[in-house]
């Protein structure tokens, strides 16, 4: 090849070439930012609207419909959802996975600025809209601890640790939770109103008129141009308390005669719970693009730089930080690569019994690796667990070719060449076979690119990472090779060590292949038995496939475990912080492994909009894989068994963290979701409890549970219109007044003190008791001046209702979930929907399968098509190559026989049948035709160029090819063993690639040595047969 004699020809602009690739390899792998896994983000943007004190029904009416009239035009809207509970309003809008959600927020917020005249007025705003992405969960979570009360620690925390926490590049939020912060509370006195004829709506108007500044335009003053502002911002305590409210029977009511103005710490409406304590923590989210490690490493140094600063006035506690797991994570997966390399070198060495050529082969790994790292920097990649293990699992790959041209260049040297002239025709030869080799493996990557879905997210930059290495490998072997061979290709002394072990090598390979011809050629004796034992083997294998368990990616153990906790509604936040610290206490008591944990007591929706008093969640750190008996899982089943026995008056539900929770957020759930659609809610909620009594059934069904609830206690107040008219009083007034004295209001910020502060104006009913005989408590102001009783216009109500109003794309919706006990979530999928389907559900309602469940059928789905895409595209490659379409049928007919290797690899490493397992077989599509391709290529050139026999072509093909398929095999197989073997925390992720790329590749190399081989004799004695009779045929004609 000529471009193999230019770098044998032009030594120093090679290697200059060499070195500066080596270095942009270098400075790109450091470059690469590190995560977890890729960003699974389906693109989402949140809608929240705030109306106080509204219930969901009235939410759904007046907010939630009209919104999502306007909204479902939205262009490229995949799906919408909503959520209408007490107060709050929230939209979920999912657009197609290739759409920039940041882009499109304008054309949201015209949908809902065309919505606006639909709404309430008095709504808290506009209705905000948050981006949503799985990369703004935190990173890290820590626990700011100090001398001074929470309040202090809280002050600091907001001037000094999270500005400069938040400057730190890649970091998108730094949030607190268990904070406190003073307020100025004017605790209005209700009697005392009562007494001088006011009301709580007065304070309401008056103070917030009173404390303003604002512009009043410019002007020209004593010849100077000047801006003129009116400032009436009260400066002190005492201002406010002297405000004038009324002028009443000859004196002014002030503020101070008929409440209480102090500066306290403010009512918390959430709790961090840590070791039995309250505590103060701090949240880090990360940006999409930002690294993980080191934005880490930064923080640590920030915080240990202020730390010194205060002198131990404040420390800092890390409770959860996910860059210690994308470390040692990543770590197992460099060890099981050089682990793999070096097993790979060994076996090359055993092969070739020479220092020289080995160390060229040994090159060309990292070569290959740093120029893969170059590709992936300019696509904007980043490294992850699958992405490192597709490159792991390329170790052997990229060596192929480089033996292929070394081992030709090493045949014609060892026939005494020069050195030079041997690496010339040793790439010149087999140049072209390496190029449609490695063309051949690219085919069965290239349509993975284009894989759309969950799936697609994540395996496409594993695709890449492989596409680049094959590229790399094929650069290092038709360049570098040579390259190397003409410089440094020698013989070895017979008398080394390597020669001595290279004689016992080549005893026990030529053992090997006598063994292999005898063993070949009684299969070919006996070859329909043969055919269809092996036939059998492979029909046996794919129905042992229902043996191994069916999810979208296995359950990974990185040591985490996550925390959601319901306490029965009507809970105070107190009331579910005292059932969050029992439960913290029985954690440690069940799990002994338990290291570390917290708890957010006062659970906010999304961005919090809303903080639920009766809702916790939380994260459970356990101690380190190789320090534990039990499996992550085994451990939740432990916490799900016990847990409501010991506390039955909560609902606790634990779930695996690290991937397997981000793929649950992702996907709207773990588990096995079903969603139940209807426009009546009691009768969805009739064909959900069906559903729910089927999966309740099932023997793999853990638990049940649906997302709604009936247990929002709610005081209703029902105002009597035909009474408030002839009083002269209005609901909206009177409904203000209940809002003002039940649940407080904010009147603006106080600028007097050193920071500065919310005005919060309450009652004592203000998130207290409330007594029963409270309407005759409260009394109402009429236009005219007289003072009316509540109880006279209106009557209390109190009643349970349902907690929220889900829609699934505007149709009402509940979900059924069920968690399972094992992964097999394809056969609990067909058995449940098997019953809804022969028992049948109440009219009026439809059902989907919802979550990660349905992401994996779709996943599954999408991911055999593009395994039929890659086989023609193998199967083109190899007409082109051949110019022949019935031999490229033959070697393709090796592939469905993987299958016998890919179930024994799986069963054998316990591994399931998920999207990674099938990238192993769509690796091997590409992988496997490999070293039948040179098989049947060189029976074809015995063949043709010397004449010699069928069988006798057959046999001497076969043994001369088989010590070069043993090599390439071999190299891949011990490459992806460490891979297969899976030790350390998330290798459980990435393990079942290099299950399935063993299993297959181990049984393909039998099929490549018997089976074709036998199918060959068979098919061109076919052909000769029919040949003869054609030429039986045209004599008889002559004759």
């Amino acid at each position: 090849m000529k471009i193999a004699d230019y770098a044998i020809k032009h030594p120093a602009v090679i290697l200059m070439s060499l070195i500066i690739l080596l270095v942009f390899g270098l400075i790109a792998g450091l470059s690469l930012n590190r995560n977890l896994v890729a960003d699974i983000s389906i693109p989402t943007a949140i809608v929240a609207t705030t109306w106080p004190g509204v219930g969901p029904e009235d939410i759904e009416k007046e907010i939630t419909n009209p919104l999502e009239d306007a909204l479902g035009t939205l262009e490229g809207l995949k799906q919408i959802s909503s959520s209408s509970q007490n107060s709050v309003s929230m939209i979920t809008l999912e657009l197609g996975y290739n759409e920039d959600i940041n882009k499109r927020i304008p054309d949201i917020r015209e949908k809902i600025n065309a919505a606006m005249v639909d709404l309430p007025d008095d709504i808290s705003g506009p209705p905000d809209i948050f981006p949503y992405s799985t990369s703004q969960l935190p990173i890290m979570t820590i626990l700011v601890e100090g001398q001074g009360d929470r309040s202090e620690l809280s002050v600091l925390c907001r001037d000094e640790v999270i500005p400069a926490l938040s400057r730190i590049p890649g970091v998108a939020a730094v949030n607190m939770s268990g904070d406190s912060q003073d307020v100025v509370e004017i605790l209005a006195n209700l009697e005392r109103l009562k007494a001088v004829g006011l009301s709580v709506l007065d304070i309401a108007k008056i103070i917030p008129a009173a404390n303003v500044s604002l512009p009043g335009g410019d002007g020209v003053y004593q010849g100077y141009n000047l801006n003129i502002r009116t400032e009436g911002r009260y400066g002190s305590l005492r201002e406010i308390e002297d405000q004038v409210l009324a002028f009443k029977d000859g004196r002014y009511i002030r503020l101070k005669d008929v409440a209480e103005v102090v500066v306290r710490e403010d009512r918390q409406d959430n709790y961090v719970i840590n070791h039995g304590r309250d505590s103060l923590a701090l949240f880090i989210e990360k940006q999409r693009q930002g690294d993980s490690i080191t934005i880490s490493d930064t923080v640590h140094e920030i915080l240990g730089n202020l730390e010194k600063e205060y002198a131990g006035g404040i420390s800092f506690v890390f409770l959860k930080d996910d860059s210690g797991n994308i470390s040692t994570s990543m770590s197992s997966v460099f060890q099981s690569a050089i682990m793999g390399a070096i097993l790979a070198v060994l076996i090359l060495f055993l092969f070739l019994h020479n220092r020289n050529t080995t160390l060229i082969i040994g090159l060309s790994i990292p070569l290959s690796i740093l120029f893969t790292f170059i590709g992936l920097w300019a696509k904007g990649s980043t490294l992850d667990l699958i992405t490192l293990a597709g490159l792991t699992s390329a170790i052997g790959m990229v060596v192929d070719a480089s033996i292929v041209i070394l081992e030709n260049t090493q045949r014609h040297f060892d026939s005494g060449m020069d050195r030079k002239k041997a690496a010339s025709l040793g790439a010149d030869e087999v140049g072209a076979a390496v190029i449609a080799s490695t063309a051949t493996t690219l085919a069965a990557f290239f349509p993975i690119i284009f894989l759309s879905g969950l799936a697609g997210l994540i395996l496409r930059d594993v695709a890449w990472t492989i596409i680049f290495a094959l590229f790399s490998s094929a650069f290092v072997a038709i360049i570098v090779v040579p390259f190397l061979c003409a410089l440094f290709l020698k013989p070895e002394n017979k008398s080394s060590l390597s020669a001595r072990i290279g004689g016992i090598s080549e005893k026990w390979i030529e053992k090997l292949s006598d063994l292999y011809q005898r063993t070949l050629q009684g299969a070919m004796n006996s070859r329909k038995s043969f055919l269809l034992g092996t036939v059998f083997l492979m029909v046996l294998s794919f129905l042992s496939m229902r043996l191994l368990g069916f999810e979208f990616l296995a359950q990974t153990d990185m040591s985490e475990i996550e925390v959601s906790i319901e306490t029965p509604g009507g809970y105070t936040l107190e009331m579910t912080r005292a059932k969050v610290m029992l439960l913290e206490q029985e954690i440690y008591r069940i799990i002994s492994e338990t290291e570390t944990s917290y708890f957010v007591v006062g659970k906010a929706d999304a961005f919090g909009v809303r903080k639920e008093k009766n809702r916790a969640y939380g994260s459970i750190r356990l101690s380190g894989v190789s320090k534990r008996k039990q499996h992550v899982t085994k451990i939740i089943s432990r916490l799900q068994e016990e847990v409501p026995r010991l506390i039955p008056d909560i609902r606790a539900t634990f779930s695996n963290g690290g991937v397997s929770n981000l793929l649950s957020l992702a996907t709207g759930g773990s588990g096995f979701l079903i969603h139940v659609y209807g426009n009546d809610m009691d009768t969805v909620l009739a064909g959900a409890e069906q559903i729910r009594d089927y999966m309740r059934r099932d023997p793999n069904v853990a638990d049940t549970d649906l997302n709604i609830r009936f247990n929002q206690r709610e005081m209703t107040a029902k105002l009597a219109h035909q009474y408030l008219g002839t009083m002269g009083l209005s609901s909206y007034e009177t409904a203000m007044m209940n809002r003002v004295i039940f649940n407080g209001l904010s009147l603006g910020t106080y600028y007097g003190g050193i920071n500065n502060i919310p005005i919060e104006l309450r009652t004592n009913f203000t998130g207290g008791t409330i007594p029963q005989d409270i309407l005759y408590s409260l009394e109402l102001n009429t236009s005219d001046g007289r003072r009316v009783s509540m109880a006279n216009v209106a009557e209390l109500e109190t009643t349970e209702k349902i907690s929220q109003i889900v829609h699934r794309n505007k149709s009402r919706s509940i979900t059924v979930s069920a968690s399972l006990m094992d992964p097999n979530v394809r056969e609990t999928s067909r058995r449940v929907t098997s019953l809804i389907h022969t028992q049948g559900l109440v009219p009026g309602v439809s059902w989907e399968i919802g979550g990660s469940t349905e992401e994996m059928l779709s996943s599954f789905r999408s991911l055999i098509i593009v395994l039929a895409i890659a086989i023609f595209l193998v199967y083109a490659v190899m007409v082109i190559q051949f110019e022949r379409f019935t031999q490229p049928l033959l070697i393709m007919s090796s592939i469905p026989f993987t299958l016998i290797g890919i179930t024994g690899g799986l069963l054998l490493f316990g591994g399931t049948l998920n999207i990674v397992s099938l990238l192993g077989i769509i690796t091997l599509a590409g992988v496997v035709v490999n070293n039948a391709i040179v098989l049947i290529d060189y029976t074809n050139m015995l063949r043709d160029r010397y004449g010699i026999s069928l069988e006798e072509a057959i046999m001497t093909g076969a043994k001369s090819r088989l010590k070069p398929i043993l090599m390439t095999t071999l190299t891949t197989l011990l490459g992806v063993i460490p891979l297969s073997i899976g030790l350390g925390e998330g290798s459980e992720l990435y393990a079942p690639l290099g299950q399935s790329i063993f299993g297959g590749l181990f049984s393909s190399t039998f099929i490549t040595l018997f089976f074709i081989p036998v199918l060959y004799l068979i098919m061109e004695k076919r052909k000769e047969r029919k040949k003869a009779a054609k030429g039986q045929v045209l004599n008889s004609v002559q004759n």
